[in-house]
């Protein structure tokens, strides 16, 4: 099924699919969208059309790529959450920011939808 994740959307009229998991242990969604085993977890991104986007933590990265499902993969640094935490100085406020992020660069809504 994850072959044919476009032709799927479609027919279920699903123009776009997030699976966020701390880590794929314990995350059986994450771990079937990655491909493979991610300790510290990741955020699969989905967009009808285009190719799924990973981002993981630096550490993942390597796994991610063996892994091979996804092809594009993005560490957390490349998206600039470090960056993010010492502007919010709190993850809980940095992480959900990245992540309306990363959907506005793939095009699920205009700038002025996000947070």
């Amino acid at each position: 099924m994850i072959a044919d994740i476009d032709s799927e959307m479609r027919l279920k009229a699903i123009d776009g699919i997030v699976v966020f998991g701390d880590t794929t242990l314990a995350d059986p969604d994450l771990r079937y969208v990655a491909g493979g085993v991610l300790p510290r977890g990741g955020t699969y991104v989905k967009k009808l059309g285009r190719p799924p986007l990973l981002v993981t933590s630096n550490l993942d990265y390597g796994s991610a790529r063996r892994a091979g499902r996804v092809r594009r993969i993005q560490t957390l640094t490349q998206r600039g959450y470090e960056k993010l935490v010492k502007r919010y100085e709190d993850r809980r406020d940095a992480f959900p920011r990245l992540i309306s992020r990363v959907l506005k660069e793939e095009g699920w809504f205009s700038s002025a939808e996000t947070m």
